[in-house]
């Protein structure tokens, strides 16, 4: 004989779940542990879940909602990242998630038995063919209208997190199972919520920062004038034509060339190990670290391999007839890594007489046309890669600075 719950057990087990939840919150669990965590105490309370899961929608350029599923059959939990290209597949936006967030329904149940009228909708009959008898759903606004991305508000959707209980126990779910899944819900949907805004939060900042970046700032370093001394290899690259480009294409296509512009670059210094710290109008900045800057070859090469990357790829897109141009800096020194700024507005970056003796070189390679130029202090270990181009007077240094470019 099936287990139903009596009006105490019920009470009983919502506190433990609700209990359970905001422990896990406020203890820093993720949406996948808060999800699992409460999944198996409903089961071991006697309420049949055999999957569940959540969709809270966020704001970040690349995803408008993040989901969490959980599946008894294998105690486990999987995180799907929805991109504004996989929202606009028709099955998703015939799931249930989208028509409970549309129709801004706080519960509802869909019997998963033969001929049932939610039919239509693929992820039901899915589950109706895996012998899933009911799916409950429940949506719960949260909101403020800037937390999502514009393609969700475009959707009509408006901040939420809706989620389900799914069971395969025959006849679908007991009447105390749908009271519990209403009383515990609105905790559930406000631990993830919570969890959401601090991940969304650290991505943001590694796409706004950088990864590297972004984890100082998360790891406390947030204090103006907060930076440690490093050595690293010094990348600039800067996009040559930029003006003329800017003034003989309409905005909306100089944009876009700029993103595929920013593709090439940035892919490249990311593939090869390096960070990059900053955009300054059309040049990238980015830095290599070194515990040893002065033999340290395997950076060097990598540092080789951005710049030969990027000259490949930038050079393949051809605008006005013609390909694109970069000038590229190489350098090697000490910096200061950390905030710079004002009490309201900081940056975290690096600073000191090497970065600007970098910026002078990128300069230099303009000057030159030069598409690489490279310091004394980076071809000092592989000398016999590159060619002596002359020591030139750059503003604010006393010293001639010394050039050389790749041999062919």
């Amino acid at each position: 004989m099936e287990n139903v719950l009596s009006a105490p057990e019920t009470t009983t087990l919502v506190a433990s779940v609700v209990n359970g939840l905001v422990k896990g919150g406020l203890g820093g669990s993720d949406v996948p542990q808060l999800v699992a965590g409460l999944c198996r105490r409903l089961n071991a309370g006697g309420v049949a879940v055999d999957r569940a899961g959540c969709s809270i929608l966020t704001l970040h350029p690349q995803t408008v909602s993040q989901e969490i599923t959980w599946r008894a059959d294998r105690d486990s939990t999987t995180t799907t990242y929805h991109s504004p290209r996989m929202m606009g597949d028709p099955d998703t936006l015939r799931g249930p998630y989208f028509y409970l967030a549309l129709n801004r329904l706080s519960y509802k149940r869909f019997p998963l038995g033969e001929g049932q009228a939610e039919a239509n909708m693929p992820l039901l009959g899915r589950l109706r063919s895996e012998r899933y008898t009911e799916y409950f759903g429940f949506f719960h606004p949260t909101g403020g209208t800037g937390a999502i991305t514009p393609f969700a508000r475009g959707l009509h959707l408006a901040p939420c997190v809706v989620g389900s209980f799914a069971t395969r126990q025959p006849g679908g779910f007991h009447e105390a199972d749908i009271d519990c899944f209403k009383s515990v819900s609105e905790t559930l949907a406000l631990a993830a919520k919570a969890w959401t805004n601090f991940d969304t939060g650290a991505r943001l900042l590694d796409v706004y920062l950088g990864r590297a970046c972004g984890s100082q700032v998360l790891d406390g370093r947030i204090t103006r004038g907060d930076s440690s001394r490093i050595s690293c290899g010094i990348w600039i690259c800067d996009l040559r034509h930029s003006s003329r480009l800017a003034t003989q294409l309409p905005p909306d296509e100089y944009v876009a060339l700029l993103n595929s512009y920013f593709d090439a670059t940035v892919g490249s210094v990311t593939r090869a190990g390096g960070e990059v710290l900053k955009f300054v109008g059309d040049a990238v900045m980015a830095i290599f670290r070194s515990d040893r800057p002065r033999n340290d070859l395997d950076m060097r090469e990598r540092v080789l391999t951005a710049s030969t990357s990027v000259m490949r790829d930038v050079h393949a897109l051809h605008v006005l007839g013609r390909p694109l141009e970069v000038g590229i800096a190489l350098h090697v020194g000490e910096v200061m890594y950390g905030n710079i700024g004002t009490d309201e507005r900081l940056d975290f970056t690096v600073i000191g007489r090497a970065v600007n003796q970098a910026a002078r070189l990128e300069g230099l390679a303009k000057q030159l046309g030069h598409p690489v130029l490279a310091s004394a202090s980076f071809v000092e270990p592989i000398r016999d890669r590159f060619h002596f181009v002359g020591s030139h007077p750059v503003a604010g240094f006393d010293e001639l600075l010394e050039t050389y470019v790749p041999r062919a």
